[in-house]
C-alpha cells in the first residue's frame, strides 16, 4: 500500500458507484486485515495483507469471485449476515492470496475442499432437472447465522 495515500483514498471506483459508504468499506478493510493478521501460522505483513485485500476488493468489481452475488455493506449491515462480503484465502489462511465473496458462500468453501465445493455445485446442477437458474442480486437465505 503507497504510504501517502489513505485506504479511503485507495478503495475502487465501484464502492461509491454502487452507492457504498467508503467509510464503512474502510472500517470493513481494517477489520480484515487485522482478522488476516492475527491468523495462526501467518507468514505475510500487515502491508502484504493490504495489498492483497485491497487488489481482491479492485478485481472483484462489486462482485462475489465464485458466486457472482452483489457485495454490500449497506445491504447486509452486520458481519453474521450471510451474504456479507468475506475474504477467502485462495491459498489457506498464512499467505496473502484472497478474493472477496460472501459470507456464505465462502463458509460453503471452507467446510469443503476445492474439489467437494466443485462436485456439490455440479451436483446441483444435474439432479435439479429444473430450467437453469440466474438468482437475483438481492436474494438471501431466509435464515442467517
Amino acid at each position: 500500500m503507497k504510504s501517502n495515500m489513505t485506504p479511503k483514498e485507495m478503495l475502487p471506483k465501484w464502492i461509491e458507484q454502487a452507492g457504498e459508504s467508503k467509510e464503512a468499506w474502510v472500517k470493513w478493510f481494517k477489520l480484515r486485515v487485522a482478522s488476516c493478521l492475527r491468523r495462526k501460522n501467518n507468514s505475510s505483513t500487515k502491508e502484504e495483507w493490504q495489498k492483497a485485500i485491497l487488489t481482491a476488493l479492485k478485481n472483484c468489481k462489486g462482485r462475489g469471485y465464485y458466486s457472482n452475488y452483489p457485495l454490500s455493506l449497506r445491504h447486509y449491515r452486520k458481519w453474521q449476515d450471510p451474504m456479507w462480503p468475506s475474504v477467502d484465502h485462495v491459498e489457506g489462511p498464512a499467505k496473502s492470496r484472497v478474493v472477496i465473496e460472501t459470507r456464505l458462500v465462502n463458509d460453503m468453501k471452507t467446510i469443503l475442499d476445492e474439489k467437494e465445493f466443485d462436485m456439490v455445485i455440479r451436483h446441483l446442477n444435474t439432479v435439479d432437472k429444473k430450467q437453469p437458474l440466474i438468482l437475483e442480486d438481492d436474494w438471501r437465505p431466509r435464515r442467517s447465522y
